[in-house]
């Protein structure tokens, strides 16, 4: 325990998110899930769509805005391509769903593609990539937002959502795995700043004037509010086009082509109508068996961390990498959860009368 982080071990994490969503509505199937998703992204080291998401999860069950034992279905199909519908499950339940149709009709065809709608935010895309990645597959997910917070090109006030794109591929024993959202940074990492107290970075966020915006809860509160404030695409001052031109593709797919909501239509208290994409390739379809092109791409691997490096103390890394090792360090130490999450997950405990983390016995 550091300036009041606790260090929990993960499956005391675990354990804690499955009963506060049971309390909270869900089924057993959706809590466990959820809690997975959840802790994995911690182990990764991707804190923002940890645990600290938990009660975002249950006030959603809780207000009945999400159902917790709704069951996705294909809703249309033929063959290599369908469409889901998620019947406003919890996220990681319908695009769970979705990922595994894609792996299966990617086996029996070569290529697939899977739309969601009726969908809700789904955590970090990389649990669901690894998981087609690790059935053998070249896999790219995408996935729409809960709202409007980001700005077209040249535009002051939000259109887009934050919008996640990723890919990932088997590379001889490890996955080669991209994930991120494609505006400058997401709101989880909003949160983050106004947790901390911290200003925004210049080129994160502008207000309705179309200038620079640096006070997160600011920002975040007028993201909510549809007041003019947005995040602006990755990509800077001489690269925003490119992320938005990213950022419209992800919209297109989770959206009008999915049949989702897009656009900065409010939900209010109706559901979020969220999209998803999966698409999957499997290796072996193109004529080299998979085995092989397993081993052509862990070489190039291979072969970019060979570049030399700009700096001695700052080798080539691979998407992935920083993963990697980050799963295997809070594996073995257990993951840090400040001072902030913790109040925040008190409170959803005595919301939900869940028995509190113990501080005193953390299970690292």
């Amino acid at each position: 325990m550091t300036n009041g982080t606790v260090v929990f071990g993960a499956e005391v994490l675990r354990a804690f998110a499955r009963r506060v969503l049971a309390a909270s509505g869900a089924d057993d199937d959706a809590a466990r899930l959820c809690a997975e998703v959840f802790v994995d992204a911690n182990l990764a080291g991707t804190d923002t769509h940890g645990i600290a998401r938990l009660g975002q999860y249950a006030d959603a069950l809780a207000r009945g805005r999400v159902c917790g034992h709704a069951r996705p279905e294909v809703v249309a199909d033929s063959g290599a391509v369908s469409t889901v519908d998620a019947h406003n499950a919890l996220g990681p339940v319908g695009l769970r769903f979705a990922t595994d149709v894609a792996v299966r009709a990617a086996g029996r065809y070569g290529m697939a593609a899977v739309a969601v709608r009726g969908s809700n935010h789904a955590g970090s895309m990389s649990w669901y990539i690894e998981r087609a990645a690790r059935a053998g597959m070249f896999a790219m997910i995408l996935t729409g937002s809960t709202k409007a917070m980001v700005a077209p090109f040249h535009g002051a006030g939000p259109f887009l959502g934050t919008n996640a794109f990723g890919y990932g591929v088997p590379a001889g024993g490890e996955t080669l795995t991209f994930d991120a959202a494609l505006s400058v940074a997401s709101r989880s990492r909003l949160e983050a700043f106004q947790r901390a107290g911290a200003s925004l970075p210049e080129g994160w966020a502008v207000g309705p004037d179309g200038l620079p915006a640096h006070d997160a809860g600011e920002v975040i509160a007028g993201i909510d509010s549809l007041a003019g404030h947005s995040l602006l695409p990755f990509g800077g001052a001489e690269g925003a086009h490119k992320g938005f031109g990213f950022s419209l593709f992800t919209e297109l797919l989770c959206g009008p082509v999915a049949g989702a909501r897009w656009g900065p239509t409010k939900p209010g208290p109706d559901p979020a109508g969220v999209g998803h994409f999966v698409q999957c390739l499997d290796l072996g379809a193109l004529g080299v068996p998979r085995d092989e092109v397993e081993k052509r791409v862990a070489a190039l691997c291979t072969d970019l961390r060979a570049v030399p490096a700009a700096a001695e103390q700052e080798p080539v890394r691979l998407p992935g990498d920083r993963r990697r090792v980050c799963v295997e360090q809070r594996t073995r130490d257990g993951i840090p959860v400040p001072p902030n999450v913790l109040r925040e997950l008190d409170e959803v405990a005595v919301l939900t009368e869940v028995e509190p983390l113990d501080r005193a016995r953390p299970g690292c």
